[in-house]
């Protein structure tokens, strides 16, 4: 199954990274794509899995501290059938990282 990472750096506090990945109602706010199937969340370990069961996409979001800010990581699973999208969902990705981080340092909930 074809895989690809992004991360990127949010100057806005775990927390507050937390607080927009975590709650599905949110999701529209930042979600590049179209909106997914599936989401299950482990605060503890301050990670996010979201899936379409219809195409298999599977992406597994993880939070980490750094410095005052936050790592946000993605790790996406492409199923051979959708190998044709992996330039999309690569931009879609990028897109939805970006504006999660955007979003989370801007406006503090």
């Amino acid at each position: 199954m074809p895989s690809f990472a992004d991360t990127c750096r949010s100057a806005a506090p775990i927390d507050e990274v937390w607080k927009r990945l975590s709650d599905p109602s949110r999701l529209p706010e930042w979600w590049a794509g179209t909106p997914p199937e599936l989401m299950h969340s482990a605060p503890q370990g301050r990670r996010v899995a979201i899936s379409c069961e219809v195409s298999g996409l599977r992406f597994d979001w993880r939070l980490e501290p750094e410095g005052e800010g936050t790592r946000i990581d993605v790790l996406a699973d492409v199923p051979e059938e959708e190998v044709l999208q992996l330039d999309r969902q690569r931009e879609l990705i990028r897109r939805s990282l970006v504006r999660l981080a955007e979003m989370a340092t801007a406006a503090p909930l």
